[in-house]
């Protein structure tokens, strides 16, 4: 508190600090590494005491489980927890192999492909050079540990057009 008179002219210098927060952080199982905005803090369970007010990314990472992306808009003292979940591992295929396998814009390779995933729902489609698309739904719950999805992609009108094109002149060069 300060008081100033009517007259007098009073230097005042003040220190501004940026709001901080109390930050827990909680996994079941325990001991998951905490990554804040890309800097390593330790192992849950944990707490931050001098968190910026604002957005951060929090990663729990721990072998064995899928990693948890949490996106975080701090505006006072908060307490994180978070079940991990153990990956569900998917092989898939396509026939014919050397499908691209995507979600979205998010490319992760070609057929034959073994990927881990959490729980959730997933659309993945299988891309390759002359052939149809096709896009499938993929249900994934905590039950299982792996999973297979197997899909036969369609030759386009144009590549069985050009395929029959082919046999058709070898037929015909054979009965000459």
């Amino acid at each position: 508190q300060m008081t100033v008179k009517a007259d007098d002219i009073t230097r005042v210098e003040l220190k501004l600090e940026a709001a901080r927060a109390r930050v827990k952080i909680k996994s079941n199982p325990a001991e998951a590494d905490v990554e804040l905005d890309g800097r390593a803090f330790g192992q849950t369970p944990l707490v931050l005491s001098k968190v910026s007010y604002g957005k951060h990314k929090l990663v729990l990472r721990r072998r064995g489980y899928v990693d948890e992306h949490i996106q975080l808009d701090i505006q006072g003292d908060t307490t994180i927890t978070r079940t991990l979940s153990p990956p569900i591992f998917v092989l898939i295929q396509s026939e014919p192999s050397g499908a691209q396998v995507k979600q979205g814009a998010q490319v992760f390779g070609v057929t034959p492909l073994k990927l881990s995933f959490k729980p959730g729902a997933y659309q993945l489609t299988l891309f390759k050079e002359g052939y149809e698309s096709q896009t499938q739904r993929l249900d994934l719950d905590a039950q299982g540990s792996e999973a297979s999805l197997n899909l036969r992609l369609s030759e386009t009108t144009q590549r069985r057009a050009a395929r029959e094109s082919v046999e058709l002149s070898i037929s015909q060069y054979r009965m000459r």
